[in-house]
């Protein structure tokens, strides 16, 4: 029984580096695009009496659809990068389960 739970962790360890490891599909990044490219053409649908309050909803509407993005794709790998995961939060917890008394179970 230990040995089986033993391999189960071993299997789900390995399973999240692999998943660590893989970005957001091709496919999806696709659709964000095009998506945000849709978007902000549909927003010149919208006439104002006003051309540079249109001109600033515009850009801001694609400034904001920019930072989305560039938000997703800093995030695609979150295990590298500048923004990061880091292990510390992992190494705590473990290092409160080798020191409590669960572990002698």
């Amino acid at each position: 029984e230990g040995l089986d739970q033993v391999q189960r962790l071993a299997d789900a360890r390995r399973t999240r580096l692999v998943q660590a490891e893989e970005g957001i599909p091709s496919v999806l990044w696709v659709v964000l695009v095009v998506g945000g490219m849709v978007t902000v053409g549909f927003s010149y649908l919208f006439g104002l009496a006003n051309t540079w309050a249109h001109r600033l909803m515009v850009v801001s509407l694609t400034g904001v659809i920019a930072l989305v993005l560039f938000t997703i794709g800093a995030m695609n790998y979150p295990f590298s990068g500048g923004a990061r995961i880091e292990p510390g939060a992992f190494e705590l917890v473990l290092n409160r389960f080798e020191t409590s008394k669960l572990s002698d179970l």
